[in-house]
């Protein structure tokens, strides 16, 4: 991606996303709102606040703030990536992902009357397009079945998924499901040709 020179923030909102589990454990958050800033040519800082966030088998709030439903997730640190490249006869297919984390935890909320914990760890890469074309706005779509992400990790490196701890209950493999429209200050391109 080449950088867009000073203008390197961006800010997005986007559908419901959902956390779930492979135990089928969910939190459904109505809407994200996301502010960030392109700090390289592969790399990204972010920050979200998800509302509207409750768990899906009690309808109980989750939040970290004091607001009911709001989780703030303070810094996520974004790396771009290929996620596949499929030849089709003369043509090749190329998918770009943004891998997002943080390190020790991704999110840390209270949820429900009993304020149980939940923490969540690792990474998680949503697709990124259009690519190689000069554009104000890129789609990021999480996505994730029964808990299992997709994709789960760049081409040719190992899976960094999420992992979920909810109360005393032991952490599970988690995935999340959501789109995200980000859009920039100034154009850029997310460029998957060789040069």
């Amino acid at each position: 991606m080449p950088g867009p020179g000073g203008e390197r923030s961006f800010s997005g909102t986007g559908t419901a996303m959902t956390l779930e589990t492979v135990g089928h454990a969910q939190v459904k958050c109505t809407q994200p709102a996301t502010t960030g800033e392109y700090t390289g040519a592969k790399t990204a800082s972010l920050a979200v606040t998800l509302t509207g966030c409750k768990l899906a088998a009690t309808k109980e709030s989750c939040q970290s703030t004091a607001t009911p439903g709001e989780v703030r997730i303070g810094c996520w640190g974004g790396k771009i990536g290929f996620t596949s490249d499929t030849a089709e006869g003369t043509t090749t297919n190329i998918a770009v992902g943004l891998e997002l984390g943080h390190e020790p935890t991704i999110l840390t909320a209270q949820c429900g009357a009993a304020k149980e914990s939940l923490a969540v760890t690792g990474a998680v890469i949503g697709s990124l397009s259009p690519i190689d074309k000069m554009t104000l706005s890129e789609k990021l779509l999480l996505k994730a079945t029964g808990g299992k992400p997709s994709p789960a990790q760049f081409e040719g490196a190992a899976p960094d998924t999420l992992l979920a701890t909810c109360g005393t209950h032991a952490a599970e493999e988690a995935g999340l499901d959501g789109k995200t429209t980000l859009t920039s200050t100034a154009k850029l391109q997310v460029r998957a040709k060789v040069q």
